[in-house]
């Protein structure tokens, strides 16, 4: 055995290679065989590692994890092993509240925005503790979802109470990004 050849078919997504030689692998360096899952996006390896139970990821490795799974997928073996990634963070309780990335998104926004329906639909189903997360600019993930066209999310989020009434940095609310690109005061609505 070697390491290095466990390394390439991660990089290669040699998946059935990497299957036969994790049991191999020394498990004193699980984390970095993981972190080297995620810098290589993927997402097959990450599940077969979380599955294994080898491995509970630290808080950056779960923004990255988090990142990635909320991507969709053409390929059907990555869709599988992004949606068993999923429902694996929601079997372990997972505060997706504490995980943000760099551009302060968290999972709700990273789901509306990569259209994920997927995820989105977990959220609201299992997880809207949150659903009325501010981001830099104190968008909500109403904000998001009118921004994104899909009229499915908006409804969705305020079936289970999405604040409309909530303003931005700019004192806007979702129903103002809602009638258009161009900014309207609550006054200009009402006069229209």
């Amino acid at each position: 055995f070697n390491e290095q050849m466990i390394f390439d078919s991660i990089k290669y997504k040699n998946n059935t290679a990497f299957e036969s030689l994790y049991s191999y692998f020394d498990m004193d360096n699980i984390e970095s065989l993981f972190n080297y899952a995620l810098q290589s996006h993927n997402v097959e390896a990450l599940n077969y590692i979380l599955n294994s139970g080898d491995i509970i990821p630290g808080k950056n490795q779960m923004i990255q994890l988090i990142d990635l799974v909320s991507k969709v997928y053409p390929e059907e073996n990555e869709k599988n092993a992004s949606y068993e990634i999923m429902d694996f963070l929601f079997s372990i309780k997972t505060n997706f509240n504490s995980f943000i990335n760099d551009n302060n998104e968290n999972i709700w926004i990273l789901a509306i925005k990569n259209q994920n329906d997927y995820l989105f639909d977990k959220l609201i189903n299992e997880n809207n503790e949150n659903l009325n997360f501010e981001d830099s600019n104190q968008h909500t993930p109403l904000f998001f979802a009118i921004n994104s066209l899909n009229p499915s999310y908006v409804k969705k989020i305020l079936e289970r109470k999405g604040n409309p009434n909530h303003t931005d940095y700019m004192n806007n609310n979702a129903l103002i990004y809602a009638v258009g690109q161009e900014v309207w005061t609550q006054q200009d609505i009402e006069d229209k």
